[in-house]
């Protein structure tokens, strides 16, 4: 993914724009975090070709998914912390 893609993320996540849920892209409660991704790069083809932004979404899923419901602060400090282990190009 870009260091652009990461920032457009980043700013989506943090927009109390989605509410996060677990275990699923998107139910009609809400996004979770790879969801969300995913809307805002219209990515319908998602688990089938997970590599199209080209990083470790397995990481990310696991962040999203263990733990309490916390409107996405885990994934915004992990993120924001390492972004250059989802940077894949500028």
């Amino acid at each position: 993914m870009t260091e652009s893609q990461l920032g457009e993320w980043l700013q989506a996540l943090k927009s109390g724009k989605y509410t996060q849920v677990q275990v699923a892209l998107k139910t009609d409660l809400g996004y979770c975090c790879l969801g969300v991704l995913a809307e805002l790069h219209e990515y319908s083809g998602y688990p089938d070709n997970p590599s199209r932004l080209n990083f470790d979404s397995e990481t990310v899923v696991c962040l999203n998914d263990h733990g309490p419901i916390d409107q996405y602060a885990r994934v915004i400090c992990e993120l924001e912390s390492a972004p250059e282990l989802y940077i894949t190009s500028r």
